[in-house]
């Protein structure tokens, strides 16, 4: 137990965490006190600085809900606020995680429901964990993850990335998108998942429609604080670094996230995880000029930003035979000769041998629906289990009733979209109406 100047207690972080993981859980103010062994009088200040900055920032989002021309600077401010008067602990070492903030660390699926209010999406924990063991490889790893639409890629991307950050504070991690607009709103989610003192209350809509659930904790309480208590520290929507365990541990220091648009300038940044999203779409996957440029820029600039050891990561659904994915997906690389070579005299290594080329992205596909899992209608119900246990990679969000519309009048549309197959070059799902271009 310490004194600050003024003779007050400095209550250690651990007390911190552990009182407000007790009043997350349900506990009153009095025994969340005995638990954390701080003064009644101590934690009842606590929430009452919550319940007033919580209040101020539902205010902020009805002004902005009435104003919508200030809801950004509006609920800013509110936040900054809450930032302001809360008694958030530092970084927390791993030694004093409780067992439940330890346990988010390597179990993906309870992680999102925990923080996140996510339901349990079988392919998502899939796509997270093998994204994760190429995160791990030594050498520079690149990924295409071909999922339909309306599966909760963006959301997927999200969750990895503060996930990520969670384990590693010091990861670097590229968010990019078509436009900048759109990568610097991913950034600020992100920066606001982890800067939440409350634990995340989704719409009751969706938790009546089975999307979302009640989180039970926030991040910034079981594992600290993630904005910087440092005053001018860099803390933006479009870049942002968190606060690190050791002392010292911003001078000088990448930003943990950065976001940029495809045709951004982001020469002099590089990362460790470089997740892209909704980089492709019907006007750059067909013969034009937009899709020269975004090949350029994609071989020229997004490769360049990964890091040795590093991944890059770009996620969507398939949208011709000449989109960003099948540029990706026909790239080869070359086997160093080292891998193989068994230190004897005999190896050839000569300059006549070629060396061995393997693909240099790794697929990871997710098809909406999976005909060798059906079994007959009930395995097509909302409340069947999604793939691997059943035909629908999310019964929730890609209903069979939806997907067999598509099906059945527009097959065309659906093997490619939808399940993520090749089609012969000269066969869009684009077609010409008027002087246009509709995506059909």
């Amino acid at each position: 137990m310490t004194a600050g100047r003024s003779g007050r207690r400095q209550v250690p972080p651990q007390d911190i965490a552990r009182y407000w993981q007790a009043r997350a859980s349900g506990m009153s103010i009095k025994d969340s006190a005995k638990i954390a062994g701080v003064h009644y009088n101590t934690a009842q200040g606590w929430d009452a600085k919550k319940r007033e900055a919580k209040a101020e920032l539902e205010i902020a989002k009805l002004d902005g809900g009435k104003n919508r021309s200030k809801v950004g600077g509006v609920q800013a401010d509110a936040w900054a606020k809450v930032m302001d008067v809360s008694d958030l602990p530092p970084v927390i070492p791993y030694d004093r995680l409780s067992e439940e903030a330890q346990r988010g660390l390597v179990d993906f699926d309870y992680f999102r429901r925990r923080y996140l209010g996510r339901i349990p999406s079988p392919w998502q924990v899939d796509a997270a964990y093998k994204i994760e063991d190429y995160l791990l490889s030594d050498d520079k790893q690149f990924v295409v993850l071909n999922c339909p639409p309306g599966a909760g890629k963006s959301t997927l991307f999200h969750d990895i990335a503060v996930w990520q950050i969670v384990k590693n504070r010091k990861i670097r991690v590229m968010i990019g998108s078509v436009s900048q607009s759109l990568a610097k709103m991913y950034s600020r989610r992100i920066r606001e998942t982890l800067e939440r003192q409350f634990p995340l209350d989704p719409d009751p809509v969706l938790i009546d429609k089975g999307l979302a659930i009640k989180a039970e904790a926030c991040l910034a309480i079981d594992y600290g604080r993630f904005k910087p208590s440092t005053s001018g520290s860099l803390w933006r929507a479009e870049e942002f670094i968190v606060e690190q365990e050791d002392m010292g541990g911003l001078d000088n220091k990448e930003p943990t996230v950065s976001a940029y648009g495809i045709e951004s300038e982001f020469i002099g940044h590089r990362a460790d995880l470089c997740l892209f999203d909704d980089v492709a779409s019907p006007e750059n996957a067909k013969e034009s000029a937009a899709r020269d440029k975004l090949i350029e820029r994609w071989d020229s600039m997004a490769e360049a930003r990964v890091d040795p050891g590093g991944l890059l990561a770009v996620v969507g659904q398939r949208l011709g035979p000449l989109d960003l994915y099948a540029h990706c997906l026909a790239k080869v690389t070359y086997e160093d000769f080292e891998d193989d070579y068994d230190g004897s005299d005999t190896t050839d290594i000569s300059q006549n041998v070629e060396p061995l080329k393997k693909q240099k992205y790794h697929h990871l596909i997710y098809k909406a629906y999976y005909e060798e899992l059906d079994t007959g209608l009930a395995s097509k119900r909302n409340s069947s289990p999604a793939w691997p246990n059943g035909p629908l990679l999310d019964p929730h969000r890609l209903s069979w009733k939806d997907l067999s519309y598509i099906k059945h009048s527009n097959p065309s549309k659906f093997a490619v979209v939808y399940q993520q197959e090749d089609q012969a070059e000269g066969n869009y799902l684009i077609e010409c109406v008027g002087n246009g271009w509709d995506w059909s």
